[in-house]
């Protein structure tokens, strides 16, 4: 039996395209990190011109989530919440994305316990 702690990973991120193929290319990069990485459909983010937003969930080790906030993004925004649910955010205007096409990028991850 495993004592590996696991991490439930929800995403939202926002991507300065509105071309879904260029903005389906984001989604393979993160893949490559988490490639068992589940998005929804690409939607019009209403408050932002040109972007396009998607949702994506996955169960991910704590050897990928100290990946992902290493190369992800180089400054992340973080709180936690009292459950343990740690809470981290970035946007390219200020920090260094992984993709230049990331406009925005916002991490949950709620420790798993079994």
């Amino acid at each position: 039996m495993s004592s590996t702690p696991r991490f439930n990973l929800t995403l939202r991120a926002v991507v300065s395209t509105r071309d879904e193929e260029l903005a389906q290319s984001v989604i393979a990069c993160l893949r490559e990190d988490v490639p068992q990485l589940s998005c929804s459909p690409f939607r019009e983010e209403t408050s932002l011109e040109n972007c396009l937003e998607f949702m994506g969930s996955a169960e991910i080790t704590s050897e990928q989530k100290e990946r992902i906030l290493a190369r992800w993004d180089n400054d992340w925004d973080s709180e936690e919440e009292r459950n343990g649910t740690e809470n981290y955010w970035a946007y390219a205007f200020n920090t260094k994305m992984f993709d230049p096409l990331l406009y925005y990028l916002e991490l949950e991850l709620r420790p798993l316990h079994k």
